[in-house]
């Protein structure tokens, strides 16, 4: 029996509840949609009713009267609202349930599940899968069930009541669980209590195992593995490394039509970020990624992984892009594809304009900000770049030449590069000649020779200090113990990366941080050897340290846009106006500064220069300035305050207004179309008849004659649009995503609908192509160095899967074992080809085969009527339907 619950709890829900009684709505289970009729959850009610809740209800009766005042407030207006029969019952249910229905009340049992989901705190949820919610018995008044299922043991479950919060039977089940240890020896006879075993579902969790966790296929046949399984179950079937692979595809082929579904089915827009890459064993994709709001949320999943078998030009690009999004028959949604500054990509956007024309084309385009802040932070460094044109004023002194070469040696400090992209190098290509004509631009650019000298030793010597460290196990041994003695914050130097500039502004954060232990480090005389690494060469001068310090205060801001804007979960292409304004703002103070070096003011200016360059660029598209006016922060309001031209302004009010009334204007709602001047069917009015037809037709709104008088004329056709932009900007709307799914969904207003699903759209965009790079990083963890003979179909298959496997619905049991059950693993399936024209031939459909595997059988009961299927591969394969199994012959 629980304690009743403290005076200062129980006064704070008195008080909340008693200022909300008045703003109660109707509290019915008329609002929850029943989906299925369970086997039986009465009693689960009543249990959940009686045992969860008997802790609490003796500390709750009669001891707050904010609880009583709730439930008395229901039951009033559930019998004001006529609510009777069964649902009548409310005036009955305990106290606490009064509360959690009026508090949800006309939300869906998925919507409370999801914000239930928000307020648990409790490491115990995380022992369980995401609840089921179980509907209570048609025609009775019991209360949803949410069904958490042990993650470690899924046959076994623990029941409770939707506005039940406490957490006792889960922590019971959670010692349990965690308390069985099975004694040498013992059977496992109580794990397997309830478990039955599916052949076709081991396959299943395989095949998302290796492409998940991005396990090579040859895992499965490794003996240890395969005499582990054994002994859970002596005559489990482990499937050979090829069935796993042939498993991932038909997986992946079986999921599409899931995918499509899933996209054509958002009410709104779908854009799309590309990038190229080429894997570990030489073989050229173009990653796309698809992104789309839901639920407040942005969600994305990986296309395609398209294998790229011609030079990389815009065309080509252009048209494999399509014919990807055709195969899924979304070219239509596209509203807008963010890829990064190459050249090709502009050829790119119009050929894929000119295959749909309903897409914007280079309109639509969205540069890659982490790329843009990138390039600036090159600009910035490659003013102290060894690599400077001679013999342009300002390039490296022959003297600072000779000292540079006294840094090199003969040691091997990089590791191999991976194998460059076209796409990469010409977007390379085109950044070095960007930067190499910024001096010819911008003659103020141009710094002495001696200006730049300490700058260039510097920063050289830093980078290479920081590859000795890593190259070397004993010097990194010994700097850790170095730091470790002085309580450093940090033990190591961090590693540049060549292809990602950004790493330079923390590997001079982190050097800096080191700074107290990086001379003694480079003095120790056993890293000074004749023959050996030679420190004592990297160690800085006061005045070089002064060149490093101001280098990253420049940088820093650089760097923390760049982890916002890459690393948020959110489409932030509403801010990168703002983002560029500060940081625009951040250089001209350095570079106005004289207690700054000459060499970092014109570092300083050099950014400028490349941020001014790509601010223009936000002016090619539509995207920006219509997602800022539609954040109800900042409206029109921003470009006022930075002292925008009046032209400017006026120019992005009608790029708003001019997609409004286009696209999204009167979508959802017939009424612009109730009155447009022509008889209907087509009809034409006869003369003599007009009269009589006048006066059959419903009459004018009496009221609207005389809205002149009232002041009232207009405002039934106002825009929706004029309206929002009337009002003034709200500073407390932190998260516009939310604040325009809530207006979607709960406005009356058609026209306002149309508005709140074009404000979605555009905000959703995502600002970056970073998640396309982070599909090739899963692609490089599949493509390792031991796997350099795996196919690219292969390559593509894993990486879709373990994609799509996140995006609830796609990947299920119910819909793949059926897929599996039977086969022996020697079909040949073709997975997403090339999105050529299909090939002749038939499919041979098995769907009254009779399956035996009682874990299909109680999928497929759930989900429906299964298909399993065998595919006629031509002469070289045929599916035999043999007694309750399919058997497909190679």
């Amino acid at each position: 029996m629980s304690q009743a619950p403290s005076s200062k709890a129980a006064g704070k829900r008195r008080r909340e509840t008693q200022s909300g009684d008045e703003l109660a709505p109707p509290v019915t289970d008329n609002h929850r949609q029943v989906k299925k009729k369970p086997k039986d959850v009465s009693t689960v009610g009543d249990l959940s009713d009686s045992d969860s809740d008997s802790r609490t209800h003796a500390g709750d009766a009669g001891s707050d009267s904010g609880i009583s005042a709730v439930a008395e407030r229901a039951q009033q207006v559930a019998l004001e609202a006529g609510v009777t029969g069964a649902v009548a019952a409310a005036a009955k249910i305990p106290p606490r349930r009064a509360i959690h229905l009026a508090k949800y009340a006309n939300q869906t049992p998925e919507d409370i599940l999801e914000k239930l989901m928000d307020k648990w705190r409790s490491d115990v949820y995380k022992h369980f899968k995401k609840p089921e919610i179980i509907p209570p018995q048609l025609g009775t008044n019991g209360p949803y069930i949410h069904r958490f299922r042990c993650r470690t043991y899924p046959s076994q479950k623990v029941d409770r009541a939707d506005y039940d919060e406490s957490t006792s039977n889960l922590n019971r089940h959670f010692k349990s669980c965690e308390g069985k240890k099975a004694p040498e020896g013992q059977t496992i006879d109580d794990y397997a209590h309830g478990i039955k075993y599916s052949a076709a579902r081991v396959r299943y969790l395989l095949a998302l195992w290796c492409a998940r966790r991005h396990h090579p296929f040859t895992i499965v046949e490794d003996p240890e593995f395969r005499e582990l399984l054994r002994m859970l179950y002596p005559k489990v079937e482990v499937p050979s490394r090829k069935t796993v692979s042939r498993d991932v595809r038909k997986i992946v082929e079986d999921s599409r039509e899931r995918v499509q579904a899933k996209l054509l089915s958002h009410p709104g827009k779908l854009h799309i970020c590309v990038d190229g890459w080429t894997s570990p064993n030489v073989i050229a994709f173009l990653g796309v990624t698809v992104h789309w709001q839901e639920a407040h949320e942005i969600q994305h999943l990986i296309l395609d992984f398209i294998k790229l078998t011609k030079a990389h030009d815009g065309a080509y690009l252009g048209t494999k892009l399509i014919e990807c999004l055709q195969a899924y028959g979304i070219e239509k949604k596209l509203l807008a594809v963010t890829c990064d500054n190459a050249d090709n990509n502009s050829t790119m956007l119009d050929e894929m304009h000119r295959r749909v024309p309903s897409f914007g084309g280079r309109k639509a385009r969205v540069r890659c900000f982490a790329h843009t802040l990138n390039l600036v932070v090159k600009a910035i460094v490659s003013q102290f770049s060894r690599k400077r044109s001679a013999p342009r004023a300002g390039a490296i002194p022959a003297d600072v030449d000779a000292d540079l070469a006294n840094l090199d040696d003969n040691d091997v400090d990089e590791e191999p590069e991976e194998p460059r992209d076209e796409t990469t190098e010409d977007r390379d290509a085109a950044d070095e000649e960007l930067l190499d004509g910024l001096e010819d631009d911008e003659p103020d650019l141009v710094v002495d020779a001696a200006d730049i000298k300490q700058g260039i030793l510097a920063v050289e010597k830093i980078m290479k200090l920081s590859q000795k460290v890593w190259n070397s196990p004993t010097v990194r041994a010994e700097l850790e113990t170095l730091a470790v003695e002085s309580k450093l914050p940090c033990k190591v130097l961090v590693r540049s990366v060549k292809t990602c500039w950004n790493t330079v502004v923390e590997v001079l954060n982190r050097a800096v941080t080191m700074k107290a232990v990086l001379s003694e480090l480079c003095d120790k005389a056993q890293f000074n050897k004749p023959r050996g690494i030679r420190l004592r060469r990297y160690v800085l001068t006061d005045e070089e340290w002064v060149v490093i310090e101001q280098l990253r205060l420049l940088l820093d801001p650089f760097l923390f846009s760049t982890h916002k804007i890459s690393y948020s979960s959110r489409a932030l292409v509403h801010e990168v106006i703002p983002y560029i304004d500060i940081l625009t703002k951040h250089v001209d103070e350095w570079s106005e500064d004289p207690n700054q070096l000459p060499a970092i003011r014109a570092a300083a200016k050099r950014g400028r220069m490349i941020l001014d360059k790509y601010y223009e660029k936000t002016d090619e598209t539509i995207i920006y300035r219509v997602a800022m006016i539609l954040n109800p922060r900042y409206k029109t309001q921003y470009f006022y305050l930075k002292n925008w031209p009046a032209a400017w302004i006026e120019e992005a009010l009608d790029v708003i207004k001019a997609e409004w009334t286009s696209n999204y204007k009167g979508r959802g709602s017939h009424a612009d179309n109730a009155n447009t001047g022509a008889p209907p069917n087509g009809s034409r009015t006869h003369p003599g008849h007009h009269s009589a037809q006048r006066s059959a037709a419903p009459g004018p709104n009496s009221a609207a004659m005389f809205a002149s008088i009232s002041g009232d004329a207009g405002q039934t056709n106002i825009d929706n649009l004029d309206m929002y932009l009337e009002s003034p900007p709200s500073s407390t709307i932190k998260d516009p995503l939310a604040y325009w799914t809530s207006l979607e969904k709960g406005t009356d207003d058609p026209g306002m609908a149309d508005l709140a699903r074009m404000a979605l759209d555009f905000l959703s965009i995502p600002a970056t192509s970073t998640d396309a790079e982070r599909a090739f990083s899963q692609g490089g963890l599949t493509v390792t160095k031991l796997r350099h003979s795996l196919a690219d179909k292969s390559v593509r298959a894993a990486t879709l899967l373990g994609s799509w496997s996140r995006i609830e619905g796609i990947i299920t049991e119910a819909t793949v074992l059926p897929l599996l059950q039977g086969s022996n693993g020697k079909a040949r399936v073709d997975v997403l080809a090339e999105y050529m024209p299909e090939r002749g031939g038939s499919s041979a459909s098995v769907a009254d085969t009779e399956v035996d595997d009682p874990v299909i059988q109680a999928a497929t009961s759930r989900a429906g009527p299964s298909r399993p299927r065998a595919r006629n591969t031509g002469s070289k394969a045929s599916s035999v339907a043999s007694g309750s199994k399919v058997i497909e012959l190679d």
